[in-house]
């Protein structure tokens, strides 16, 4: 069970310190988009976030993600390519 809510502050300090560049999830929205959000969309997206922390049946689908390997040098098939 949760017993600390996400705060402003930690949410401000993820968005800080997240690299714009950073590939988007699965829902396809950017850190460089959430890195402008105006005070107002950031206590939507917080209590969003929270509630989704309290309600664990709703958030079944944000526990999804893709996963995509690159591959360094040509043999895809040795381990440390990626």
């Amino acid at each position: 069970m949760i017993t600390d809510l996400i705060t402003i502050d930690d949410l401000s300090t993820a968005l800080n310190i997240a690299k714009k560049s950073s590939a988007p999830g699965i829902d396809g929205v950017s850190y460089a988009v959430l890195k402008i959000l105006n005070d107002t969309s950031r206590i939507v997206l917080l209590n969003l976030l929270n509630t989704l922390l309290i309600n664990p049946q709703i958030g079944l689908d944000i526990r999804k993600s893709i996963i995509v390997t690159i591959y360094k040098d040509d043999d895809p098939l040795l381990l440390n390519n990626c």
